[in-house]
């Protein structure tokens, strides 16, 4: 029930983070500009990265899911490789942490930046930048290890 109660919120969230990912996207397509192009270009740098990364969200959940189903036939075997199970049990917990990373940056993110002079506000996209890009790095590496462990 746990694990089924978990599945469930697990959803929820990724729904919730998709709307808000389709409004940020939206605010982006839609301007939000703030006349200042080295800010402009900073801005549209973060967000492509963004964009580039998000539609693999679904990719994180389904390998999560199939992570969870081969360790429920573990468990129904009569012997298991207990290494295997451990893979399994770090690589869910690395998919979980890739997906919270990409829900945290997207709550995170201030777009607007406003009262931020031109200064404070390359500060910001610069840090950002970073910071989404280890969410990349974090989701792609999560997905290949799932990849791997699960074909």
């Amino acid at each position: 029930m746990f694990n089924e109660t978990k599945q469930l919120l697990s959803v929820v969230l990724l729904t919730t983070g998709l709307a808000a990912c389709t409004q940020a996207n939206r605010e982006h397509q839609h301007g939000n500009a703030t006349g200042e192009p080295k800010i402009d270009s900073l801005k549209s740098t973060v967000m492509a990265v963004h964009d580039s990364v998000m539609p693999k969200m679904d990719e994180i959940m389904n390998l999560r899911l199939a992570a969870q189903a081969r360790l429920r036939q573990l468990d129904s075997a009569a012997q298991t490789d207990p290494n295997q199970r451990t893979q399994l049990t770090e690589l869910m917990r690395r998919l979980d942490a890739a997906d919270e990373a990409m829900m945290q940056w997207m709550q995170a993110f201030d777009g607007q930046m406003n009262n931020k002079n031109t200064e404070q506000k390359t500060a910001y996209l610069l840090a950002e930048k970073n910071r989404i890009d280890s969410v990349r790095n974090l989701m792609l590496g999560s997905i290949a290890e799932g990849k791997r462990l699960l074909r």
